[in-house]
């Protein structure tokens, strides 16, 4: 009536230990004369199943008469796989008969597999090896892609204009979690360059054959926080995978609001990324001529107003203005 150490979720910052074991819950448990794998808890977040739901497989690969039992929570709806948790358990080539414990289950007997994950701190080798599965393909040197998180969360206030830089210089703008898995990966394994900001997706780039001849830029996620204090997992992979990666801070990004992952943020100026991602710098702002733009100017300077707002969609409008100072 012990926890045993090896099923306990590790991370560098948490532990999630089982519930404990009282004479209750063990006169409770329904009987299994099944053996099994544990296969760990079954996280609904992509990169937490990416990283922990696959870090036991390994063992379940070597045994796929063995069925493997997930931990799944009572107040979750109804036990199973989705779509995409299918997808990826198919593709590293897991085939074992799932069990989903919702309740107090006593098997006949539990294989406890060690992890070849830890959130931020450990890839074990031989894990990495069994997750590269996705066969190598010729790198398109004309292939740049962005992965965008502008669709899934719009923390990045800056998104859309960058984006259309990016477009217009010729990088390949994509929302992964609109494109089937075997996509995404058909994208990361050909592409010569890889940018964006941090997320999930990129640890889909554990599921490659062969990561030679790829660059990768992850744009931190926190702009408030040093890198060291950033999301660590992808450095994790990148070290053990020999990704040849960037961590970038971008010093020019303002916090608007965070709670958690999620950040809201926005850039000051798009330099810093020009910089980076090779992106030619816009031309010059023309400058004002119209019959509007004087009688905003001249609205300005008669008003007394300490700095001006302009809100376009097209380029902006350059004007000699000196504003008042408020000391």
């Amino acid at each position: 009536a012990e926890a045993v150490p090896a099923s306990v979720l590790r991370r560098n910052y948490q532990f999630a230990f089982p519930a404990e074991f009282t004479p209750q819950i063990q006169a409770q448990a329904r009987p299994d004369p099944r053996s099994v794998v544990f296969g760990g808890f079954l996280s609904p977040h992509f990169g937490h199943f990416l990283l922990e739901g696959l870090a036991k497989t390994w063992y379940a690969k070597l045994h796929p008469e063995l069925p493997i039992a997930w931990a799944w929570k009572q107040d979750e709806p109804d036990p199973g796989y989705q779509p995409w948790q299918q997808k990826l358990l198919e593709i590293v080539g897991i085939t074992n008969e799932p069990v989903f414990v919702a309740e107090p289950t006593r098997f006949a007997q539990v294989v406890v597999p060690k992890s070849g994950y830890r959130i931020k701190t450990f890839f074990h080798p031989q894990h990495a090896q069994h997750l590269a599965v996705y066969p190598a393909r010729a790198r398109d040197p004309n292939l740049r892609l962005w992965l965008s998180r502008s669709l899934f969360d719009g923390g990045v206030r800056h998104a859309p204009r960058l984006e259309a830089e990016l477009a217009a210089a010729g990088w390949d703008v994509i929302y992964p979690e609109t494109l089937p898995l075997d996509e995404q990966l058909r994208l990361l394994a050909t592409a010569s360059w890889i940018a964006g900001d941090e997320g999930s997706a990129f640890h889909l780039l554990a599921l490659l054959a062969d990561l030679q001849g790829v660059r990768v830029d992850i744009f931190s996620r926190h702009p408030d926080r040093p890198i060291k204090k950033q999301n660590l997992n992808y450095q994790t992979i990148a070290d053990v995978r020999g990704i040849d990666q960037r961590l970038h801070l971008m010093p020019e990004e303002v916090l608007i609001t965070s709670k958690v992952a999620k950040v809201t943020k926005l850039a000051t100026t798009l330099a810093g990324y020009r910089e980076i991602l090779d992106l030619p710098t816009p031309p010059a702002p023309r400058p004002a001529s119209s019959a509007g733009a004087a009688l905003a100017l001249e609205r300005v300077r008669s008003s007394a107003a300490g700095s001006l707002l302009e809100l376009t969609d097209r380029a902006p409008l350059a004007t000699a203005l000196s504003m008042p100072s408020r000391e």
